[in-house]
């Protein structure tokens, strides 16, 4: 190999280095956003008054179900913290933003149905599709290590023997 052709090899593997690089911290920083927009709402989902926000009573009454509010609101809430921690630990930020795209996804569902796009709910709908979007780059981002991890918690019994 000529050094010309060495040269252009390493320039790509140092470009290729770069890009991958460039990728994962590009994740954090999305993360950002989700965690965010997640944090800005917990108040309502844990406020002690379902009259801030409607949203779970409209569930509620469209579904019939008598444990949506408080309860699911209290559930999401929960899940929104979880996965917005989840966001930025190394090795669990794929579970994060899987249940980002499962929140964010339901959400932007829900907003098709019952909920609607009216006043403010088209905003919160809009967050949930912009979320969404960025949930799916991360775990584009880190579908390599989607194997590894369901291995690790579902096969592994190293986790269970103690």
């Amino acid at each position: 190999m000529t050094d010309v052709a060495i040269n252009q090899e390493n320039q790509g593997i140092r470009q290729s280095a770069i890009l991958r690089v460039a990728s994962v911290a590009s994740t954090y920083l999305l993360s950002l956003y989700i965690a965010h927009t997640f944090i800005k709402y917990l108040p309502f989902k844990f406020a002690p008054a379902a009259d801030v926000n409607p949203i779970f009573k409209t569930l509620e009454a469209w579904s019939g179900l008598s444990w949506v509010e408080p309860d699911f609101r209290f559930f999401t809430g929960g899940v929104e913290t979880l996965a917005a921690v989840l966001l930025f630990v190394p090795g669990l930020q794929l579970i994060g933003a899987l249940l980002t795209l499962g929140i964010t996804g339901t959400a932007f569902l829900l907003h098709l149905g019952p909920i609607g796009f009216e006043g403010f709910y088209g905003s919160l709908a809009t967050e949930a599709a912009i979320c969404f979007t960025i949930a799916a780059w991360i775990t584009w981002v880190r579908r390599k290590e989607l194997p590894g991890l369901v291995r690790t918690l579902l096969i592994d019994r190293t986790l269970t023997s103690r």
